[in-house]
C-alpha cells in the first residue's frame, strides 16, 4: 500500500528554524549563489540573521557580496574571525558541503534547509486526505525509478530531509535518457528563462529541427533570452514576451529577473499571457517543456488541442504546488491516455521534479 511508504517524520525544516532561533552562536552561510540568497530571504521571515557569508578560497571574488551588507569571504577567514560558529549550507549539493565542513573544528553545528520557498509544502495528513489521487499517479508511472522518485519527493517535502531523493537525482533536466529526438522537431519552451534549455535542445538535435516557440514573460529574462538567441546564431525561433495560460488575458506578475518570476495577484507589474493553442494554431508540435512556477496546469489547458492533435513529448514541472503531483498527471491522462509517464528529479533537493509524458505510438514524428 502506498501509505506504508510515506514517512510520518517531524519536519526537520521547522526543527532547524527553532534551533537557529535559540542559538547564540554566529551563523555563517557557506555559499554565495542564488540558493544562498533565497535562504537569507527565507530566514528573514523567521527573524534569523546571518552574520557572515563564505565560499572556498578558489571561488572567492573580492567584489562578491551576498547582499548590500554581507561581503563574501573565505571559510578560512571565518575560522580566524570566530572561535565557534554555526554553518548553514547555501547550495543544493549539501552532502559535498557537509564532507568539506565536517573537518573544521571551529564549527559547532552544520545545518541544511531543503528548498527555501516554504516552511511546509505538504504533510502526512494531506497524503491521507488525497490518498486515492496519489495512488493514481503512483500507478500511472512507467518504471521503478519514477515510483521511487515519487515516494522520495513526497517524503522529502513532509520531513524536510531530501536524502533519499539525493540518491535518485537525474543530471539531465528536460533531456533525460527516456526522451529521444528526431529530425524536424518542433519545440515549445514555456518559461524559456535565458535560453539555457533552448541551447541544450539545439545541441541534442544537432541543429536539425524545424522550429522553436519560446515564451518568457519576465522583462530582464526576455532580454537575456534574446541575447542568447542572437549570440549563438539560433535560427527558426519565435520569441514571445508573454506567459502561457488557458486564454489571452493580462495578469499581475511578480518579476524577480530569475527563474522564480511568476504570475501573482500581488505582483508589482503586469504581463500578457496566451494559450499555446492560439499561438501554434494547428501547427505540428513534437516537444513541450513547462517550468512556469505553478501555472503549468492552466497552461496545459491552453495546449489541449495541440496535445490531442500532435501528441508531443511533454516535460512538465510538478514541484511548485502540493496538488501538482495529482492534478497534472490526471489532466494529461484524461486527454491523452496512451501516453507513458515517468518522473525524474533533477536537483539534489526536492526541486526540479519533472513529469515526462511520452507518446507510445510515435505519432509526433513528421
Amino acid at each position: 500500500m502506498l501509505l506504508d511508504k510515506i514517512t510520518t517524520d517531524v519536519n526537520k525544516k521547522r526543527l532547524t528554524i527553532e534551533k537557529l532561533q535559540r542559538s547564540k552562536l554566529p551563523l555563517v552561510i557557506y555559499g554565495a549563489g542564488s540558493y544562498a540568497s533565497y535562504l537569507m530571504k527565507f530566514l528573514d521571515r523567521y527573524g534569523i540573521g546571518i552574520d557572515a557569508a563564505c565560499v572556498d578560497a578558489e571561488y572567492i571574488d573580492k567584489g562578491l557580496f551576498l547582499n548590500e551588507r554581507l561581503h563574501v569571504t573565505t571559510i578560512e577567514d571565518i575560522c580566524k574571525k570566530y572561535d565557534n560558529f554555526n554553518v548553514l549550507i547555501g547550495f543544493s549539493d549539501y552532502r559535498k558541503a557537509q564532507m568539506k565542513l565536517s573537518n573544521i573544528q571551529s564549527i559547532a553545528e552544520i545545518f541544511f534547509i531543503d528548498t527555501t520557498d516554504k516552511l511546509d509544502f505538504l504533510d502526512y495528513q494531506y497524503i491521507v486526505d488525497n490518498l486515492e489521487n496519489f495512488e493514481f499517479t503512483y500507478n500511472l508511472l512507467g518504471d521503478q525509478l519514477s515510483k521511487d522518485t515519487f515516494i522520495a519527493f513526497i517524503n522529502a517535502k513532509i520531513s524536510g530531509q531530501p536524502d533519499d531523493l539525493y540518491e535518485l537525482m537525474d543530471e539531465k533536466p528536460y533531456f533525460t535518457d527516456i526522451l529521444s529526438f528526431d529530425l524536424n522537431e518542433v519545440f515549445v519552451d514555456c518559461g524559456a528563462y535565458d535560453g539555457d534549455t533552448i541551447l541544450e535542445f539545439v545541441k541534442r538535435t544537432n541543429g536539425d529541427y524545424d522550429k522553436i516557440y519560446a515564451f518568457e514573460p519576465d522583462e530582464k529574462n526576455y532580454k537575456a533570452l534574446t541575447q542568447t538567441i542572437i549570440q549563438n546564431g539560433i535560427n527558426h525561433v519565435q520569441l514571445y514576451q508573454m506567459g502561457c495560460w488557458h486564454s489571452k488575458v493580462t495578469l499581475r506578475f511578480s518579476s524577480s529577473a530569475n527563474m522564480n518570476s511568476h504570475i501573482s495577484d500581488m505582483g508589482e507589474t503586469t504581463v500578457e499571457v496566451e494559450a499555446i493553442d492560439n499561438i501554434v494554431d494547428q501547427e505540428r508540435v513534437t516537444f513541450i517543456k513547462m517550468d512556469i512556477q505553478g501555472s503549468e496546469l492552466t497552461a496545459l489547458h491552453g495546449a489541449e488541442s495541440t496535445i490531442k492533435k500532435s501528441k508531443p513529448k511533454l516535460a512538465i514541472c510538478i514541484y511548485h504546488k502540493p496538488e501538482d503531483m495529482i492534478t497534472i498527471p490526471q489532466y494529461i491522462y484524461s486527454i491523452m491516455p496512451d501516453y507513458k509517464f515517468f518522473l525524474r528529479n533533477h536537483q539534489f533537493i526536492s526541486k526540479e521534479t519533472v513529469l515526462y509524458a511520452i507518446p507510445t505510438s510515435g505519432e509526433n514524428k513528421k
